[in-house]
């Protein structure tokens, strides 16, 4: 009888340390899936947020009011779309599938408007590579190129290199020089956020949205400008052709 019960508690003791051992099998396993799953979710959500940094930056310079595959109009629904380090933007998800399946068609007409808008605005007479003058008909043929949104005029092909090794030092010097350029011929003597004086609060605020130059009259209207920034550049844009139609129309009707 003993022996019988010695052998019953050794099955159930042997029955319960199964038990334990399958279920830490399957904890085990099913922290494994997750651990497994974890990278994936990061990756996606890192992609995003470089997906959501590359559309911040290139979209004050998108040249594009439509659909490079359809040709429609583009509206405030318009998707945007992130493929290899640069932002398309179409007229819906169909048209965004075609450009992520090849983009190469949709990225040319894109290099195209980029150029046709940014050239005639390049602020530099110098290489920002060699430091060599870039002119038309000069010694070496100047070199166009466009890396993101941005266009860039270099002294030549083998500069690029040399771009490539740091494009955020030469857009900064771009920049810069974009600044100092526009300043000379700024439309607006106003705040166009407060409406006040531009000097009248110390050294006006600089703010750049794509090419244009927005100036502010102080730091307190910085935060006000970042949230609509695109409506305070075109109101930039705007007084600079007002401006030259009057001096247009001013000439038209000087004596001759």
């Amino acid at each position: 009888m003993k022996t019988l019960i010695t052998r019953w508690s050794a099955a159930l003791l042997i029955s319960a340390l199964s038990t334990l051992a399958l279920a830490g099998a399957v904890h085990a396993s099913q922290e494994k899936g997750a651990d497994e799953q974890k990278p994936a979710v990061q990756t996606e959500e890192a992609k995003k947020a470089a997906d959501d940094a590359v559309i911040a930056a290139q979209l004050p310079f998108y040249p594009l009011t439509t659909c490079p595959i359809s040709g429609e109009e583009l509206g405030d629904d318009a998707v945007n779309t992130v493929v290899d380090g640069n932002l398309y933007r179409t007229c819906c998800k169909k048209c965004a599938a075609k450009i992520a399946a090849d983009p190469s068609s949709a990225r040319a007409k894109i290099e195209r408007a980029v150029v046709a808008q940014q050239k005639p605005l390049w602020p530099l007479t110098s290489c920002p590579i060699s430091g060599n003058e870039v002119a038309e008909g000069g010694k070496m043929e100047p070199y166009d190129m466009v890396y993101g949104m941005r266009y860039y005029r270099l002294c030549c092909e083998d500069c690029k290199s040399g771009f490539l090794k740091n494009p955020d030092r030469v857009t900064q010097a771009v920049d810069k020089a974009w600044i100092a350029e526009q300043t000379k011929t700024y439309p607006l003597t106003t705040c166009p956020i407060s409406g006040e004086e531009l000097g009248s609060m110390g050294q006006p605020i600089d703010r750049l949205y794509g090419p244009t130059l927005v100036r502010l009259c102080c730091k307190g209207c910085v935060k006000s400008f970042d949230k609509d920034p695109a409506k305070y550049a075109k109101q930039v844009r705007d007084a600079r052709i007002d401006r030259r139609r009057g001096k247009e129309a001013k000439e038209a009707g000087a004596p001759k």
